[in-house]
């Protein structure tokens, strides 16, 4: 999972002159739902925009799993 989360921070940080980006985080049969780990995601982009020296509010994404 940390693998991931990292490639993730790469790839906005490579994406950074985009004004927007949606971005899909799948674990599939992974815990959960996309309504219980909203807060997590959106705290998880936040701290991605702020690392990526993007704008507040650039990102947007889910989690989704089966």
């Amino acid at each position: 999972m940390r693998s991931l989360l990292l490639a993730l921070i790469a790839l906005v940080a490579l994406a950074s002159n985009a004004h927007a980006e949606a971005l899909a985080i799948c674990h599939d049969g992974g815990p959960g739902s996309t309504k219980q780990a909203a807060k997590a995601v959106d705290t998880f982009l936040r701290h991605t925009e702020t690392t990526a020296g993007l704008a507040p509010g650039s990102l947007t994404g889910e989690y989704h799993t089966r």
